[in-house]
């Protein structure tokens, strides 16, 4: 008995599994003799109830509100309102309900103790804000659990928000908000988009990182928003700080007609910031606009590395014979949908008026692999190669079978060595080169002159930060690095990226039951489905009963090309930050 009210945790912890223990007799017999005032050895008596019962248990319930609205220290407070949370079924993973709502919504359904929840949820509201800030985050959650259908309570909750509160928080809040389903008036709405569009300045401001899941989440937290308030999108749209990449994430609930506001809102944003980090978000955004004006901006963004694979994704959807050449470089990219738009691009394009064009389609078809979605293209190039160069050489149904496959790049190679053996053999020996030169370079760089400083920004320039360090992770952290490898392993790895790829980073294929393929790394995986995240760093949802094969392949996603037209100098950089790491 004296152990239930103990000071230490641990203590009372085993006091709770030893009175689950009892039978119903000494249950009783040991509950009446605590006095109403110990808070602490109520607490352990209730959850030896939940220990004994599981599920859903009301005393438990009580207990907790009980002790909660008493004159308790924080912690014990902190305790009660855990007990709460336990009462209730503890929370989820919530069945039917996105991830992001796992720590703030049941594990199991509470439909059948609908009457008896009205009185706690009053009194919880009631509560609501407390006199602790450690407590209001921790009341909310539980709020949260029982999906109140309360205004006032939503104004209070969102009182939280503030311009100078942390974002952490401000997510945790809005978490809560999408578990209360009241309509929301204007200002609740204005100030709930005020708050998704400020997630991403105070990250900026306060360096913030996000992991791998941060866009899928956030998108799910904002989805359920919008299923509350159909307005939320336009008032987002509207707010005098939407504008930056990250608010691209907002755009996919807002209706068509209000597109243009949020492309002129980033056009301004771009305007007044001279450093605005473009993302392959922003690009893809400004595709969908139809001023000439745009397009030549994004044309202007070929020059970027990190932003190539979405130009050409934009450019190619209406191509026209000015980007003919930057089409041609994209086939000698490695990632499967900078391949399908420049070919895209190609088929709506006029004939080649060079060899040098013919055999680098030639070249971009020898190089693909054999999934379904490179067999689909490489059956595409070889009626592009005989539309060109009027030769029936093969057929291009044959590049399903893999004998009739190698067959068929054979008889193409044969013809075009034969028909043109000085370009085929200066095109073909390209990639094989570049290791070799790469070797003789590293001959004569100058290592000790070397800046980390350029040496990031350089890392940045390439779009090695947007597989490496922030939110995408699409490879490897590289913290220590230089510890572990030598700088030619380094740079070998970087010049030929699909040389010794881990598992872990192996590109995955996923065909659906209706006959689409994708390509990426899975980013998250459940018993119902999947998501993979390719190249451009978009996302794709793939339900588990969608799925008809999924397979791994030994390739990357990491580019080739990484070091094209780098100088010594450059190297010497690179070296000097990946040492900082």
């Amino acid at each position: 008995q004296k152990t239930l009210g103990a000071s230490a945790h641990y203590v009372r912890q085993s006091a709770a599994q030893a009175a689950a223990t009892l039978n119903a007799e000494d249950y009783q017999i040991l509950s009446d003799r605590i006095e109403a005032s110990d808070g602490a050895a109520l607490i352990t008596l209730a959850y030896a109830k939940i220990i004994k019962e599981g599920g859903v248990v009301p005393l438990a319930v009580r207990t907790g509100i009980t002790v909660f609205e008493g004159d308790y220290q924080t912690d014990l407070r902190l305790d009660a309102l855990r007990l709460i949370q336990l009462g209730l079924g503890d929370l989820g993973p919530p069945t039917k309900m996105a991830a992001v709502f796992d720590g703030y919504a049941n594990g199991v359904d509470l439909a059948e103790y609908e009457r008896q929840l009205d009185p706690i949820r009053i009194r919880l509201m009631d509560a609501f804000p407390s006199s602790h800030e450690v407590l209001d985050y921790e009341l909310a959650r539980t709020l949260s659990m029982l999906a109140p259908y309360n205004p006032s309570l939503l104004d209070r909750i969102l009182e939280k928000i503030t311009d100078d509160s942390d974002p952490v928080t401000d997510i945790h809040y809005l978490i809560v908000a999408a578990r209360i389903p009241s309509d929301r008036s204007t200002a609740q709405s204005k100030k709930i988009a005020k708050s998704l569009v400020s997630i991403d300045e105070k990250l900026i401001r306060l360096k913030l990182p996000q992991d791998t899941n941060w866009d899928d989440r956030f998108k799910e937290l904002y989805t359920q928003l919008v299923k509350i308030d159909a307005d939320l999108p336009r008032q987002i749209v509207e707010q005098p700080g939407f504008g930056l990449p990250g608010h691209v994430l907002f755009l996919s609930q807002l209706p068509g007609q209000f597109l243009g506001t949020a492309i002129a809102a980033f056009e301004r944003k771009i305007e007044a910031d001279d450093d605005f980090l473009w993302s392959s978000d922003v690009v893809f955004l400004f595709g969908e606009s139809k001023k000439p004006e745009h397009r030549e901006m994004i044309r202007d963004l070929y020059k970027d590395f990190a932003l190539q694979p979405a130009v050409l994704a934009v450019l190619s959807a209406s191509p026209e014979e000015q980007d003919r050449d930057k089409f041609f470089e994209g086939l000698d990219s490695s990632q499967i949908e900078v391949l399908e738009a420049c070919v895209s691009a190609l088929e709506k394009l006029a004939p080649p008026q060079s060899p040098d064009e013919t055999v680098r389609l030639f070249a971009a078809l020898r190089r693909m692999g054999n999934d379904k979605r490179e067999q689909k293209l490489q059956s595409r190039i070889v009626t592009l190669l005989q539309k060109w160069t009027g030769q029936p050489i093969g057929d291009p149904a044959d590049v399903a079978d893999l004998t009739k496959q190698r067959a068929l790049i054979q008889a193409w190679g044969d013809w075009l060595s034969q028909e043109n053996p000085e370009v085929y053999a200066r095109i073909l020996k390209l990639g094989g080169e570049e290791t070799e030169k790469l070797y003789a370079m590293l001959e004569t760089v100058d290592w000790e002159a070397g800046s980390s400083e350029r040496g990031a920004e350089l890392f940045r320039k390439r779009a090695c930060i947007q597989c490496h360090g922030n939110r995408s992770a699409l490879g490897p952290a590289l913290a220590g690095i230089a510890k572990r490898f030598s700088r030619k392993d380094i740079f070998t790895a970087i010049v030929a990226p699909n040389q010794d790829v881990s598992p872990r980073y192996q590109t995955t294929v996923v065909g659906t039951v209706d006959g689409k393929v994708y390509t990426g790394l899975v980013v998250y995986r459940s018993v119902d489905g999947l998501t993979l995240r390719n190249s451009n760093n978009q996302t794709t949802r793939i339900e588990a009963d969608e799925i008809d094969f999924e397979s791994k392949k030994s390739s990357s996603l990491m580019p080739e090309g990484l070091l094209k037209d780098l100088t010594p100098a450059d190297l010497a950089d690179l070296n000097a930050y990946l040492q900082s790491l």
